[in-house]
């Protein structure tokens, strides 16, 4: 019963986590990394990481161009069912049910960086590690900054792909 109370309150948490969204992820051509939180201090070149950082969950998803989950994979990208967030909830089609006039078909750039965030639950943060393309499965959750070149494709130059634990 204790773990099944506890096992609600992660969800309930996970689930507040989420309405927070992807602001630009609606067709905003602003995106980019340009302001994004860490992208300086976390990248060098090829993609890979001058080791690991912390950040703030919430930034980094407020400053992506879009989330949602890897529905397939495409020459030199992904297709993405993307997390719709209306300011009250967040929310993405089932798999299997997705609709084709909301996904949006990503591009990797030449000089794409991947990563990983591991977001702590509890205090918001997320720790940042190096990743590569290869990391990336169907229903990955992944949260892109890159810019919009029409409302369903989007050129990539990060890629975060998004997990949830704990701190240690």
């Amino acid at each position: 019963m204790k773990n099944s109370n506890m096992l609600k309150g992660v969800l309930v948490f996970l689930c507040t986590l989420a309405l927070t969204g992807c602001g630009a992820g609606n067709g905003d051509t602003t995106g980019g990394t340009q302001g994004s939180p860490m992208n300086a201090s976390t990248e060098t070149g090829n993609g890979a990481q001058a080791g690991e950082s912390k950040g703030n969950a919430e930034e980094l998803l407020n400053a992506c161009s879009l989330s949602g989950s890897v529905i397939e994979f495409t020459d030199g990208g992904c297709t993405i069912n993307p997390t719709i967030d209306d300011g009250q909830t967040a929310k993405s089609a089932a798999a299997g049910h997705e609709d084709i006039a909301d996904q949006v078909d990503v591009q990797y750039q030449e000089d794409c960086v991947f990563q990983t965030a591991v977001v702590d639950v509890a205090s918001g943060n997320a720790e940042l590690g190096a990743a590569s393309l290869s990391d990336i499965k169907k229903s990955t959750k992944l949260v892109i900054y890159g810019d919009f070149t029409d409302s369903h494709n989007l050129m990539a130059d990060r890629v975060i792909i998004w997990r949830y634990g704990q701190e240690g």
